[in-house]
Order: C-alpha cells, then structure tokens, then sequence
C-alpha cells in the first residue's frame, strides 16, 4: 500500500498476506448408524483450531419435529466429544467444523435409536408342557421384525424372525 500528502511526501508499506481457502482436515473414528442408548461418543482429529456445531434433527415417536444444536470449540489434535441425548428415533446427525477463515468441513448421518426391547406378542410355549411327543414346534412373533430369537433345547439354536417378526423352531 502507498500513501501521499499534499505535499508529495510518500510512504510505502509490502506485506505478503496468504488465504485461508482449505477446509480444515478432520477425521472421525466413530459416527454409529445404530445405537441402543440415547447418548454416544464421537472422536476424532483435526488438522487445525475449529469450532463444531453439532445439529441432530428429525421426527420423534409421537410424530413431533426436533432439532438440536450445540457448538464446541476444539484445540487441534485429537478429541472426544459426547453430543446432547437423542431421542429414540431415526435422526439425522450433522456435524460441521469450521476454521478461523470460516473453511468448512461436514459429516452427516443417520442414527437410529433404539432403546426399547422386542416383546414377544404371541407364542405358543405355554401350550408345550407338558408334551409327549419327540418332535416339539416353537412359534411365536415377536414386535420387531427381523430380531434374534435363541431357543435353549438341549443346547443352543439362533433364529431370526421374518418380515412380519414371525419365527419357528423344532
């Protein structure tokens, strides 16, 4: 830059300045798709200082629309970051890193919360004893189809249950 008076005195300062045009470089060891907690761990590095704004959005159980947002800032290196709770849903996770010069870097994904165990909603084991017969047919259906089903007869057989959370055993 250059400046000048009115007289013609002139002064002259250079400096060579660089731009930040590089998204910050972050890796991130762990983004489950599944959880059967409402809380989970995220970790991870980045190459530079950011801040992270974590967004968690989607539709609850009772049909109603959430969104979550919280900001961190983080040194660069590694680091471990616990996100508010989710609710027991799908939700969409989005985690967007940003660096002094506003360079951003974003990961999403989907994570589906499921707290709640299947319960069985018909069977018919309590039909079985006692029973006279050598060949001995469980069925049942459970509330979430496609669930493991272990059945104990002298020893140990794993089942998976149909579309419909129907299975059988002899």
């Amino acid at each position: 830059i250059q400046v000048e008076d009115s007289n013609g005195n002139q002064n002259a300062k250079s400096a060579i300045v660089g731009v930040d045009s590089d998204k910050p470089t972050v890796t991130i060891s762990t983004l489950p798709r599944k959880l059967n907690q409402t809380q989970f761990a995220l970790t991870g590095k980045t190459n530079e200082p950011v801040k992270v704004t974590f967004t968690i959005s989607g539709t609850d159980n009772k049909g109603e629309e959430f969104k979550s947002i919280e900001t961190v800032d983080l040194p660069a290196g590694d680091f471990v970051l616990n996100p508010k709770v989710v609710p027991e849903t799908e939700n969409l996770f989005t985690a967007t890193f940003s660096d002094a010069a506003g360079n951003e870097a974003t990961f999403s994904q989907t994570i589906l919360v499921d707290i709640t165990a299947p319960v069985f909603l018909e069977h018919n084991i309590d039909l079985l004893d006692p029973t006279y017969t050598q060949r001995v047919i469980i069925r049942g259906k459970v509330s979430e189809p496609g669930s493991k089903v272990v059945v104990f007869v002298n020893g140990e057989t794993e089942l998976k249950t149909d579309a419909e959370g129907v299975t059988s055993a002899e």
